[in-house]
């Protein structure tokens, strides 16, 4: 212990001398430069004879001396300006001055007391009343794994839940500091959010079923793809008779997966599926309840809105219709870019794109289905008479996305062709006025202007 003291002592005693040296020499280095331009400009009063009256008070100011005169040096104008902006600065800062000192000295003196000057540098030192989430969370995980009272071990498990909000200085931009801390105190917090759910399971009761519900969700909203946490929400709503909700989570978390990850969950996570089906098959619903849900579900007055795996089924499912019915559908896909057909800035393309969506929920039919295809890429099943009607719709699309982006330089490109059971097929069409010549292929291409 005592080497170690030496050591840091020498540490701190080699940086203060380092740091006296960079003074000393900032020091010398000012000075020198007075003193050059002493030298340069004493020529002005000495060689060209002109007064330090002239200098201080006069405001003309034109320095092309020569070796017969004639320049004028009156830097007056210059000296008062540089006086009333040390006076304006003076009079703006002296005010929040006092009242600072006055704050920590008379008003409140425990905050003063907080700012503690040591070895020529100052540190914060918190009053005794006064706790730092931060701290206090590291003082919780190092206490828990030697608490044996259960009461006390709940309490501090609910108070770790209240106080960790997240990440360490999330929002800050100079937190790079701080990331590896911040990841120790999410592991920490996450094993905590384990043992607390391990705890709770132990007794058995109502209260603390309900209790491992808040905890997940809870956690959840800190740490959304944590499968082990999913899993646990969803087997304690089972418990619970709460299949419904159990289902609607599970579809919630493949959600997150697919979209937002782009990845397969885990394989405990997809079998635990047949555990809400058979959970499911013991619920009895009759006829009048299940039309009630699936006619108040299908309210929403806009087009339908879903991903891409259940985009897939619709298709496939209106593919048998159009085969047995002779129906008439058509599909179409909304692609957007820069103006030089590359890529967009993230956010720009982000806020493009949910302005898009928002424009075709608004605009297409109830019937209509809508899915995001790819970052910059739409795909819709459109249920129109024909391929005018398909490509008007089109088009008023087209004009609704350049009046809310009139000056984003976003190049908005659309295709559309009718479907048939077997393949998607071309229906001729004869040019029309101002669009020209339809392209060559499976399907007919729009672009904008």
């Amino acid at each position: 212990m005592q080497q170690v003291t030496t050591n840091a002592y020498r540490q701190d005693a080699l940086w203060r001398y380092i740091i006296t040296g960079c003074g000393l020499a900032l020091i010398v280095l000012t000075l020198s430069i007075g003193a050059f331009l002493c030298y340069k400009g004493v020529g002005t009063f000495t060689t060209y004879n002109h007064s330090i009256a002239e200098f201080l008070f006069s405001a003309d100011w034109a320095p092309s001396d020569s070796a017969e005169g004639g320049g004028k040096v009156g830097a007056a104008i210059f000296i008062f300006g540089s006086v009333i902006t040390c006076a304006l600065a003076l009079a703006i800062a002296t005010p929040f001055s006092l009242a600072t000192a006055i704050f920590m000295t008379e008003i409140s003196p425990e905050l003063g007391n907080c700012i503690v000057a040591d070895r020529g540098a100052y540190h914060w030192e918190c009053p005794p009343e006064m706790t730092v989430d931060f701290y206090e969370l590291e003082d919780i995980f190092a206490r828990l794994p030697n608490v044996r009272d259960g009461e006390r071990k709940r309490e501090d498990y609910r108070r770790m839940m209240t106080l960790y909000r997240g990440a360490l200085l999330q929002k800050s931009e100079l937190n790079e500091w701080a990331y590896p801390r911040a990841v120790t105190l999410h592991n920490q917090y996450i094993a905590g959010v384990y043992d607390y759910i391990d705890l709770l399971k132990q007794s058995g009761r109502d209260e603390d079923e309900r209790e491992i519900i808040s905890v997940c969700r809870s956690a959840l909203e800190r740490e959304p793809f944590d499968d082990s946490i999913h899993i646990e929400l969803m087997r304690t709503l089972l418990r619970g008779n709460n299949a419904t909700e159990a289902k609607a989570q599970y579809e919630e978390v493949m959600h997150l997966h697919y979209h937002y990850l782009n990845v397969k969950p885990s394989r405990e996570l997809m079998e635990f599926y047949n555990e809400i089906v058979e959970a499911s098959k013991n619920i009895e619903f009759n006829l009048e309840s299940i039309c009630r849900q699936l006619y108040q579900s299908s309210r929403e007055q806009s087009a339908f809105v879903c991903d891409f795996a259940v985009f897939k089924e619709i298709f496939n499912l209106q593919i048998r219709n159009i085969e047995r019915l002779g129906t008439t559908m058509f599909l179409a896909v909304i692609t957007v870019s820069g103006t030089d057909g590359g890529q967009m800035e993230s956010i720009r393309q982000e806020n493009v794109m949910r302005g898009l969506m928002e424009i075709l929920r608004n605009n297409l039919r109830e019937g209509d289905v809508i899915t995001h295809f790819s970052p910059t890429t739409v795909a819709m099943l459109l249920l129109t008479v024909d391929y005018n009607t398909g490509d008007g719709v089109m088009d008023r699309i087209k004009q609704k996305f350049y009046q809310a982006y009139p000056n984003s330089n976003v190049l908005f490109n659309y295709r559309i062709a009718p479907l048939s059971a077997n393949a998607i097929v071309e229906e001729p069409q004869k040019p029309r006025r101002g669009r020209g010549r339809a392209a060559k292929g499976t399907a007919k291409k729009k672009t904008a202007p």
